[in-house]
């Protein structure tokens, strides 16, 4: 490790000698002063930056002259690590990482009519990443930051993009007693250099949190967020406005015992938007009481209520229930509940009873069986107020691997669909980011893969539809699922049963269904399959599916790989149509020794729509190598990606050789 440069700044004296002996012979014990600053200069690098970027359009049809934009940049730089103190580390500590350096490029542009248009790309580069800590060992401290940064980010392994960062703020940490507290204020401007969807968000963000801890189990946690936003996603419009959140917890415990508690939570947010405004509150209180040692009852209620410019959406649930524990391993919950759900054009009460039963035991040394099974009744009573037409707002709808996702109400009017992230600041685009598929009287929400919707995250919808109608009905909803787990994993058998039954009246609102699930996986040292079939039966509305998989991967001590092939097949049935997606990856890294790292990704993503078709390639290689004082990274990426319509190429280079004195 090279050692950095020190130099210290001090007043006079350095060290005050305190001498008591006897017969002028004794101890000495010497005190070392405080230094006013005391800075320390890191060992310079030095390095050169050649980068390449290009980009080809066209049509898949080639019905179109193809595009290009490309761009050469080399960029000599210099790097610095500062940091220090002053007067004492406990009392102010700092530190500077920075890159500074200069770019000298060219860009060629051409607009497809065999025109090429050149510009001189001069620029100055600046990285940083800096950081200074007062009274870091006492019970409040603070922190200032900054970063400016341009770095590569992942939508996914397929599709990669460039953002240029400045992040920069204060926190102010309060640590003491029972209450600990901390504000943190700052403000981030991020622009995403995107191909397919290029955009600018800002924010300004301020965060106080605050907790009382009474107990190791009673606590009081309060949370307030104000973040003003500024967003435009390619040539769209931009919106800009203002979002307040206000979270409380409380747990409360009324005994030694802590099954004795009651937890309250309220969340309240409020969103002034350009282009619309939302707000949202929910109220839940949890009680729960131990009667016996196996014997708890308690009570849940929860108000939700949701409002946009569009419309309005207030739901009340409750709910009692018994709940016994039998032998450690079986659980039964027997409930009432009750839900009261209203906007501005209708509303819809239901109430029953509810028994929910599950079941875990090993089996010897070779396997665990879980079983389990939820049962409901409910008498349900619709109200409308005449209008064709309701309105809902904030709809969750999740996405999980390639299983549909459909809104609740039939008979959507699409052209009006808004769809945002869970917080209700981000808007997702059609086309970019989800698509719209019908299927009858009934809509599927898809994310598109490589968009800005993650897989596995929870998305809010609003709509209008159908309103629903005002005739009361029982329905019956039971579930049924169990699992099989033998040797650890080697084999697991699963399978899961929905069923809704409609008695005394009948609507696509409330239609009759009957979901099953059906899989295996195994798993071992080097590989792991699985598969599994989905099937949906329905009044109006069908589908059924198949997925399976089979992963290869190997672990050494200086390489490792993995192999991971898969593919989803679901068909609509009488609703027709199939989509059918298959993905195939293979990652590996090498590090033969500590001067070289091999770093290799291939990937091939295939879709097929009734519509269409989507095909995405990449390729992706890095090389790190390491002698003595020098560095040298290499990396290389290539993107293909192609639809009916459209298909994008692109090509990213990026040699960096590095000198550390």
């Amino acid at each position: 490790m090279n050692r950095p440069f020190r130099i210290r700044f001090m007043p006079g004296v350095g060290a005050t000698v305190i001498a008591a002996g006897v017969a002028g012979a004794g101890p000495v014990m010497q005190i070392e002063e405080p230094q006013p600053v005391e800075f320390h200069i890191g060992r310079p690098t030095l390095s050169l930056e050649v980068e390449n970027d290009s980009l080809r359009t066209s049509r898949s049809d080639g019905s179109l002259v193809p595009t290009k934009d490309e761009t050469l940049d080399v960029t000599p730089t210099v790097g610095l690590l500062f940091d220090g103190s002053i007067y004492d580390p406990r009392l102010l500590q700092f530190n500077l990482e920075t890159d500074l350096g200069f770019t000298k490029g060219k860009r060629w542009v051409d607009d497809g009519t065999g025109q090429t248009v050149t510009s001189d790309r001069n620029f100055f580069l600046q990285r940083y990443n800096a950081t200074a800590t007062m009274l870091r060992e006492k019970p409040y401290s603070l922190t200032l930051f900054g970063t400016k940064d341009r770095v590569q980010r992942d939508y996914d392994q397929f599709n990669r993009f460039n953002a240029d960062v400045n992040n920069y703020g204060a926190a102010i940490r309060n640590i003491g007693g029972n209450w600990n507290s901390d504000l943190r204020l700052s403000h981030n401007d991020e622009t995403i250099d995107s191909s397919s969807l290029p955009s600018i968000y800002r924010e300004d963000l301020l965060n106080v949190n605050l907790q009382n801890r009474r107990s190791p189990d009673d606590f009081t946690t309060l949370r307030f967020d104000n973040r003003n936003f500024w967003r435009q996603d390619g040539g769209t419009q931009p919106y800009n406005g203002v979002e307040r959140t206000f979270y409380a917890l409380d747990e409360e415990s009324f005994s030694t015992n802590r099954e004795n508690r009651l937890e309250s939570s309220l969340t309240a947010s409020d969103i002034d938007e350009s282009i619309s405004d939302t707000s949202a509150i929910t109220w839940r209180e949890d009680f729960r009481h131990q009667i016996r040692e196996n014997l708890w009852s308690g009570a849940i209620y929860e108000y939700d209520r949701r409002e946009a410019d569009t419309g309005r959406f207030q739901e009340h649930r409750a709910e009692v229930y018994a709940e016994h524990k039998l032998y450690e391993n079986l659980v039964s919950r027997l409930n009432l509940h009750g839900e009261r759900d209203t906007d501005l054009d209708d509303s819809e009460t239901r109430y029953g009873p509810g028994l929910d039963e599950h079941y875990t035991r090993r089996l010897s040394d070779f396997g665990r069986i879980s079983l389990s099974f939820d049962g409901y009744i409910d008498h349900i009573i619709p109200r409308s107020n005449g209008a064709s037409i309701g309105t809902v707002i904030g709809e969750p709808v999740h996405f999980e691997d390639q299983r549909p996702a459909f809104l609740t109400r039939p008979n959507v009017r699409t052209a009006d669909i808004v769809v945002t992230d869970d917080s209700r600041v981000r808007r997702y685009l059609e086309g970019a980011d989800y698509r719209i598929v019908q299927h009858g009287s009934f809509t599927e929400i898809q994310r598109v893969f490589g968009g800005a919707i993650p897989n596995g995250s929870t998305v809010r919808v609003d709509y209008p539809a159908e309103a629903i109608p005002s005739s009361s009905l029982n329905q019956m909803n039971r579930s049924a699922a169990g699992e099989l787990d033998l040797f650890e994993r080697r084999a697991v058998l699963y399978a899961q049963q929905q069923v809704s039954e409609s008695f005394g009246g009948s609507s696509p609102q409330f239609q009759n269904y009957m979901d099953t699930v059906i899989g295996a996986k195994s798993h071992w040292s080097w590989f792991e399959v699985g598969a599994e079939h989905v099937n949906h039966t329905a009044d109006e509305l069908s589908y059924s599916g198949i997925d399976y998989y089979a992963e290869l991967f190997w672990e050494a001590e200086y390489f490792s790989a993995k192999l991971h092939a898969d593919r989803s097949l679901i068909d609509y049935g009488q609703q027709g149509g199939e989509q059918d997606t298959t993905t195939y990856t293979a990652t590996l890294n090498w590090n033969p020794g500590q001067l070289m790292t091999l770093q290799g990704f291939a990937g091939q993503y295939y879709e097929t729509l009734n519509d269409g078709k989507r095909d995405i390639f990449t390729l992706a290689g890095n090389v790190i190598f390491h002698y003595s004082r020098l560095s040298f990274v290499l990396t290389y990426r290539y993107e293909d990606e192609q639809d009916s319509v459209d298909r994008f190429e692109r090509h990213y280079l990026l040699a960096k050789l590095t000198r550390y004195f």
